[in-house]
């Protein structure tokens, strides 16, 4: 055994490794296009209801 077979495994098992995620992208690019929205949508309302509670706590004193 020499030091180019190793490689040769090393170089096969990332190729395989890419194929199984270049299936699962279009799933994921579906998830993240349906998530991102969503959580942009929550992160103004929360901007909103932290704003109203500063100025609601600095209206009290």
């Amino acid at each position: 055994m020499n030091g180019y077979e190793l490689l040769a495994v090393d170089v096969r098992h990332i190729s395989e490794g890419f194929w199984e995620v270049v299936e699962m992208t279009p799933l994921l690019l579906a998830c993240i296009a349906a998530a991102a929205p969503i959580a942009g949508f929550g992160l103004l309302n929360l901007q909103a209801r932290l704003e109203r509670w500063d100025y609601e706590r600095h209206a009290e004193d």
